[in-house]
């Protein structure tokens, strides 16, 4: 029987016959490749979306004052501070409220702390928009400053800190005492002025339990002091303009 003639494909071409041993590298190879385009895309998706919360998220105004925009960080932090402050406060009055029942202290004390207790419970109840209109309102504060020339030091913001902890750099000395006036020994309770040490120690303890607690640095705590002292001058500059 004559051979069936070749065609032109074949002409030339060996036929190759792919072992069962190239088929299954072909098709782990294949499913390696399939696997790392899911896994790099899964990988993109998640890193995006992370990039979205914790950078882009937080970078996002709340609102925007003259054309200065509060970020959203900004809000959520002091939110937090806030909420965690007026939480410490809440808790020593209620505290105190109780003391003074078990004691059978006069009613008129414990009705005081109880409206005072209410009014913080609203307070803490309206925060989100309080804090809110808080920032609103030190935007608008340090823009007219600006405008006017105030200006508040770092020096200012440290005195500040360092008086509400009760430590004086300088503390005054006490009254000499004379031979020509009478003197009379009474019995009077002395202060010992905080040291430098002292208030260092105690201002370090309580920016870590502030972080600690309320992710409230040093930096933010300062500058709300800042906004605070920017406010009392600008107060003065438009009470000297009051005729």
């Amino acid at each position: 029987m004559p051979r069936k003639p070749l065609n032109r494909r074949q002409k030339g071409r060996p036929r190759r016959r792919v072992s069962r041993r190239q088929r299954e590298t072909r098709a782990r190879q294949s499913l390696i490749t399939g696997t790392g385009l899911v896994l790099g895309l899964v990988v993109l998706v998640l890193g995006w979306g992370l990039y979205e919360q914790y950078v882009l998220h937080p970078r996002q105004p709340v609102a925007t004052v003259a054309g200065e925009p509060i970020r959203r960080k900004t809000y959520q932090d002091m939110l937090r501070y806030r909420r965690w402050y007026y939480g410490n406060y809440l808790n020593r009055l209620e505290e105190q409220e109780r003391e003074l029942l078990a004691s059978e202290e006069s009613g008129a004390l414990i009705q005081y702390i109880d409206q005072q207790i209410g009014q913080l419970k609203r307070e803490v109840a309206n925060l989100s928009v309080s804090v809110l209109e808080e920032l609103i309102d030190d935007r608008l504060v340090r823009q007219e400053c600006s405008r006017q020339g105030i200006a508040v030091s770092p020096e200012k913001v440290q005195l500040e800190l360092e008086d509400q902890f009760g430590y004086e750099r300088n503390p005054p000395a006490p009254a000499p005492v004379t031979d020509t006036l009478p003197i009379t020994i009474t019995a009077t309770p002395t202060t010992v002025p905080m040291t430098e040490e002292e208030f260092l120690a105690q201002s370090a303890a309580w920016f870590r339990t502030m972080y600690d607690a309320a992710g409230f640095g040093e930096s933010e705590y300062r500058r709300m002091l800042e906004s605070m002292l920017y406010r009392e001058k600008l107060e003065e500059v438009i009470r000297a303009g009051v005729p």
